[in-house]
This record gives C-alpha cells, sequence and structure tokens, in this order.
C-alpha cells in the first residue's frame, strides 16, 4: 500500500494535462481541454480535461478520473505502475518497494489491520493538506502585508514611480515593499520563533536560520512581486533591490512544497486570457519587464523565476498558444540563455507551432525599450525575431569551417544529437533538407544517419548528457552540486547527516558522505580555495568517481545572482520533510498490532510536525 499522503502530494506535483497530452493530443476550449475518448470510438470530442480540477471525463463512456486512472485505463498498467512512472516525471523517490508488496500482498484475514491503516492515512492526509492550505494563508497574509508597507515606503514609490509604474498598475501586480529591517514579520506573525520542525513560516521560504538559531526575515529592502500557480494562489515572491548595491538584483523563495520553480513562469495566471486572444505569448527575463510591459498594452508576457527555461515552461506556454517568442539582450549572456531554450524547446516542438527569439538592440531591455518607444514600435520588432530553425542551423553553422570537408563533416556530427531530439516530424525534415545543403550530403543519406545510433563515445557522451539535462533531478543531487560549488556550504550541514538521506538512492548517500568526510578534513583556507577539479581528482579512483562527475553534468539551469545559500536551506528543509514521509510511510504500512510503544509514539510525533 502506498500512503495516501504520498499519492496526495505527487497529485499535486504534477499536471494533468502534461500526463494525458503524452498519449493524446488535447485541444483548448474554454477553460477546458478536449479530444476524442480513447477508450472508446467517436468522431466528435466528448473527452474533456479539467486543468484547475486536475480531472477528466469522457461524456460519452463515462470513464473519468485522475492523472493515475488514466495511465492505469490508457495504458494497462497497474496501480503502483501507473505511480512510479508518474513519481520519476515528478522527481519524487518512491517508497521502499520491499514495504509496497509486503502491503500489496495482505490476506483477507488483516482486513480489520487494514482499515485502521487506512483511517489513518486519511487522517494524515488532511493534516497534509491543512498544512498546504495553512502555508497558503500564511503567503497570503505576508502579501498583504507588503502591500500595506509600500504604502508608507517613500523611497520604494519614488523608485516606482522613476521605473514608469503606475499606481494601477501596482495593484494590479499586488506589488508590495519588505521594510529593511530584519524581523519585520514578526509584527504579524506570532509563531515567528517557533521551533525549526513546526516553524511555517521556515517551510515557506519568508524567514531564514542563522547560524546562532535566530530568525530572520529573508526579503528586507525589496519591492515585492507576489508569483501565482495556475490556481491563482501566492506560492512564493521575489524581491528586487531598490538600491543595485543592496545583494543579487532579484531575490526569489526558495523552493518549497508549494514553489517549484523549474515548474512555474511568473505572470502565466493572469496573462492566460491575453495570450488565448493574441495567439502568442513573449518570454523576458525578469518581474519589471513583465509589469511595465503589461502597462504599455502588452499582456501575453510571462517570466521565467530565476532560472534558465525548462521542458515544463514549454509545455505549458505550448498549451496555450500556437506561438513563443522568446526575448533576451542581445549580449553573450542573453544569446547562451536563448540557446539553452532553444535545446531545451527541441523535444517539445510541434509541427504548426512557432517558436522564435528576439534579441534587443545593445543596452536595452524590454522594460526600456517600450518606454523609449511605445508598443508599435516593440511589437513591429517581432518580425525581426529569429526562428528557432534559422537560430539553430545559423548557430551551429558558425562553429564551423563549411568551406572545408571537415568542417561540413563536423556540422553534422554537432547537429546529429541536436536534430534526433526534434519531435515535430515536419521540421524534421525540412531541418535535414537545410544541413544536406550546406553540408553537401545528399539528404536520403544524412537522413539515415541521423535516424542510426550514435556510435563513437563522443556523441554518446553528448546524447547522455543531454539525457540527464532533460530529467528531473532529485533534492539530494542538487545538494550535492551546490557543494562541489561552494563547499564552504559544508559547515551548514546537520551534525548527524544520517537523518537528511534515509529516502536517498544508496549510491547518492555514499557519494555525499564521502564528500562530506572529504570537506571537513580540510581547513578553512583549503575550502575557500577548493575547485571542482581538485575534488573530482580526488575522487577519481574511488566508486564515487561515477556519481559526482554525473552530477557535475547536470544543469540546474540556475542564473547567477540566484541566492545559493536560500537554495541550499531550501534543500535541506525539503529533504528533512521527505525523510520524514517516507518514515511515516514505512510506520504506516506496518500492521497496528506490531507497531512497537515506542514507534507509536515516533508516528505521532511525525503527523504532529506535518
Amino acid at each position: 500500500m502506498i500512503s495516501q499522503s504520498f499519492i496526495q502530494e505527487l497529485l499535486n506535483r504534477i499536471d494533468i494535462v502534461d500526463i494525458i497530452e503524452q498519449s493524446i493530443p488535447l485541444k483548448k476550449s474554454g477553460s477546458n481541454y478536449v479530444a476524442c475518448c480513447p477508450f472508446h470510438n467517436e468522431k466528435t470530442p466528448s473527452f474533456s480535461v479539467n486543468q484547475s480540477k486536475q480531472f477528466y471525463h469522457c461524456f460519452g463512456c463515462g470513464k473519468h478520473g485522475n492523472a493515475i486512472n488514466f495511465l492505469i485505463e490508457f495504458s494497462g498498467i497497474s496501480f503502483i505502475d501507473a505511480v512510479e512512472n508518474l513519481a520519476v516525471q515528478a522527481g519524487m523517490p518512491m517508497p521502499d518497494k520491499t514495504v509496497i508488496t509486503a502491503a500489496a500482498n495482505r490476506s483477507s484475514s488483516r482486513l480489520k489491520v487494514d482499515t485502521e491503516i487506512d483511517n489513518q492515512e486519511l487522517i494524515e492526509k488532511k493534516q497534509d493538506n491543512q498544512v498546504m492550505q495553512r502555508m497558503t494563508d500564511q503567503l497570503q497574509r505576508a502579501a498583504d502585508y507588503y502591500r500595506e508597507q509600500l504604502k508608507h515606503a517613500t523611497k520604494a514609490i519614488s523608485y516606482l514611480k522613476q521605473r514608469g509604474l503606475s499606481g494601477e498598475i501596482a495593484a494590479r501586480f499586488k506589488i508590495g515593499y519588505a521594510p529593511d529591517e530584519l524581523r519585520s514579520l514578526s509584527q504579524i506573525f506570532t509563531d515567528y520563533d517557533r521551533d525549526e520542525s513546526e516553524n511555517l513560516l521556515l517551510k515557506n521560504g519568508l524567514i531564514i536560520r542563522s547560524n546562532n538559531g535566530r530568525y530572520y526575515d529573508r526579503f528586507r529592502a525589496r519591492i515585492i512581486f507576489p508569483i501565482l500557480n495556475q490556481k491563482g494562489q501566492i506560492i512564493g515572491f521575489g524581491g528586487r533591490v531598490i538600491d543595485e548595491k543592496g545583494g543579487p538584483k532579484y531575490l526569489n523563495s526558495p523552493e518549497t512544497s508549494l514553489f517549484i520553480k523549474s515548474r512555474e513562469l511568473y505572470n502565466l495566471f493572469s496573462a492566460r486570457k491575453a495570450i488565448r486572444e493574441s495567439r502568442r505569448v513573449l518570454v523576458v527575463e525578469g518581474y519589471m519587464d513583465v509589469v511595465v510591459l503589461s502597462q504599455y498594452g502588452i499582456e501575453y508576457v510571462v517570466a521565467t523565476l530565476g532560472t534558465a527555461t525548462t521542458s515544463s515552461h514549454i509545455q505549458k506556454l505550448l498549451r496555450q498558444t500556437d506561438e513563443i517568442i522568446f526575448s533576451f539582450d542581445g549580449d553573450n549572456a542573453g544569446k547562451k540563455a536563448a540557446w539553452r531554450a532553444l535545446e531545451t524547446s527541441l523535444a517539445h516542438l510541434k509541427d504548426g507551432k512557432k517558436i522564435s527569439f528576439l534579441f534587443l538592440p545593445d543596452g536595452e531591455d524590454p522594460d526600456s525599450f517600450i518606454r523609449k518607444f511605445g508598443k508599435q514600435s516593440f511589437e513591429s520588432l517581432f518580425e525581426k525575431a529569429i526562428p528557432l530553425s534559422d537560430l539553430l542551423i545559423g548557430e551551429l553553422s558558425s562553429r564551423v569551417n563549411l568551406e572545408s570537408s571537415e568542417g561540413r563533416a563536423a556540422l553534422i556530427q554537432i547537429a546529429k544529437p541536436l536534430i534526433q531530439l526534434v519531435s515535430a516530424p515536419i521540421l524534421k525534415l525540412i531541418l535535414i533538407k537545410r544541413l544536406s545543403q550546406l553540408a553537401g550530403v545528399n539528404q536520403e543519406a544524412l537522413t539515415k544517419i541521423f535516424e542510426s545510433k550514435l556510435k563513437n563515445a563522443n556523441s554518446q557522451s553528448s546524447k547522455q548528457i543531454e539525457s540527464l539535462r532533460l530529467q528531473p533531478i532529485s533534492p539530494y543531487h542538487k545538494l550535492i552540486k551546490i557543494l562541489l560549488d561552494d563547499p564552504r556550504f559544508v559547515h551548514k550541514l546537520d551534525r548527524d547527516l544520517s537523518c537528511l538521506l534515509n529516502a536517498a538512492p544508496q549510491q547518492t548517500v555514499l557519494a555525499l558522505e564521502a564528500l562530506v568526510s572529504f570537506y571537513k578534513s580540510l581547513s578553512s583556507q583549503e575550502l575557500e580555495t577548493q575547485k571542482i577539479t581538485e575534488t573530482l581528482l580526488y575522487f577519481s579512483e574511488t566508486m564515487h568517481a561515477e556519481e559526482l562527475n554525473k552530477t557535475t553534468e547536470l544543469k540546474l539551469g540556475w542564473e547567477t545572482e540566484i541566492d545559493l545559500e536560500a537554495e541550499f536551506l531550501g534543500l535541506l528543509s525539503r529533504i528533512k520533510d521527505m525523510q520524514r514521509k517516507e518514515r511515516m510511510t514505512v510506520l504506516q504500512n506496518k500492521p497496528l498490532n506490531l507497531l512497537t510503544e515506542q514507534e507509536k509514539r515516533e508516528l505521532q510525533q511525525l503527523a504532529n510536525s506535518s
């Protein structure tokens, strides 16, 4: 038996539209998505998917359910296989299989015990839902507080006016201000100093715990932008400094059980209507760009949340519209960000969909350009946006010498892993034709080359790295990644590291423990100067080499101005929460009459700390 709390968290993390669209094409119809039912023959679509309720229903045959039900019905797989499938996509570790198997094979004589366990799971589900609701309510209270503070913050108001924002647009986006005070939120939250295990402000990322155990506000002296999920609920905040010397320009909430950055887009909830009406979406890099563009009438605009563009972003946007325009600065950083977005998009392309890239003139960003030249001039730039296919071919061609045979061969070599990712068959055919003309190779022969398996080591390595980039990344690998990037964070780990690792894969546990042990053997001065290459060299002849090397290749998509400490502490909090739920699952799957008194007390304590 898999605990109900695990199932509920899994369903909260995935999007049923994403899951169903992997099997059948969905079409937007009002607030729902429709298709011809996959469970019976029909010519007129009667199969409806409600994204807000995460539910499907066929008005023809009556089939209905959630994402798990769909996989079971459509693919004919078992309940456990369906849950495992979704867990992989959500990046959630499954409960111990031995526990699941033992629970699944219980005899009918244990029906009474099973019923008692089911009742306990229902209680746990209710408790988890209550915690999530309390976290959401807390974020809303914080947002109201920040908005109220803005009314009295003369410097913040002057800054917003200087940036050209009206009072109406600030109210529409619920913009607020976090005072320049260490513990400002303690004025409205009486539980500000609650113990770490019970502190929802800490779980929400609103406060930070210092090394001496004291709490202080995460956001201080910043313009605050609330971040909404697809239901319109506040799940986190973005903060922008007024004084450019006041730390990172943008500071986001860390990842929490409510806020997973790789899946969310700023303003998507509010922009959905404008996106449908304009039949396009503009993706920019900052909150201020979104707000200013909206004020000037370009309301079909969203922004990423301190991360590179992810597969989840592309999928969400392509469900809303047929055209995505990415807007980037024309400098090297902008071009690199555009290329990452291009790579991510390849696996999600569909014929009839259009993705293009707009590079603004030097020294301009969407905010500054539209304030200088207006909406019409900005939208006229869209005609100069570079289609994905042109950017792909142009960039690859610039990396080689097409005048030589070796250069043309290199073009095919570097293009192959990317072309193999393209999911749109007609576009893929056209790209292969263009490459065949550039390389001077017969199109049919080139098609066979691209369809063949990668044979040489370099190409195989490229494919493996690309695969790693596209797969969900576990919190444990993120933890290792941060430690490799900045070994000084080792001192912020709990003394008893094992309490964080009970739910981690064994290889990851051993690699992380070995890495921590190595770093703790170094002096403070050595930690300051320790480089990734030196660490990998130290472990090169050990059993941990493969795991650590694999982690360095993972693409986390974090921008340079990310608050690494906030992410690190957020990861520790998430891992502790995962470990707590895993332990609860183990205890709940034991017959109640076999639980020791100590285990019963532990179960109660775990439930109370949720």
